[in-house]
């Protein structure tokens, strides 16, 4: 079953207190969009959303290598991103192939595994931008009820 492409995706979402939230979020972006990143500043639209992203909001951007066990990879593993997950992770398809980014279920029924594992969301997130040679992922801190 093909997976569809998207222009940008949330990563995770947690409350910080009762009126803001952090949202950790991942886009593809151009050469140019990664050259005023380099500058410490990148306003951009994608999917119809609008996203202002300061250097020290910046987790990571460039070319990243999501290929499972990469020095990248490993280190995605180790953020802590998804610490506030308590007894139930966030849901990924169980028979995905990163490889191909499609999923190969028994009898053609999505089957879903949850993840604790920052690595292993991000890797089938970035799949879903459709594998972009450049990406940034950040944080930004929404205000509003959750």
């Amino acid at each position: 079953m093909p997976m569809t492409d998207l222009n940008y995706q949330v990563i995770c979402s947690r409350s910080i207190s009762k009126t803001e939230k952090e949202v950790i979020i991942i886009i593809s972006i151009t050469e140019e969009e990664e050259k005023a990143l380099d500058n410490g500043f990148l306003k951009t639209t994608k999917g119809g959303q609008t996203f202002t992203i300061h250097g020290y909001e910046v987790i990571c951007y460039g070319e990243i290598d999501f290929d499972t066990n990469s020095e990248d990879y490993l280190v995605i593993e180790d953020m802590n991103w998804l610490n506030y997950l308590d007894v139930k992770g966030i849901y990924i398809p169980a028979d995905y192939n990163y490889d191909e980014h499609c999923c190969y279920p028994p009898e053609r029924r999505v089957r879903y595994t949850e993840t604790f594992n920052p690595a292993v969301l991000t890797q089938y997130l970035y799949a879903k931008l459709g594998k972009p040679k450049r990406c940034c992922i950040f944080k930004e801190k929404r205000n509003g009820r959750t």
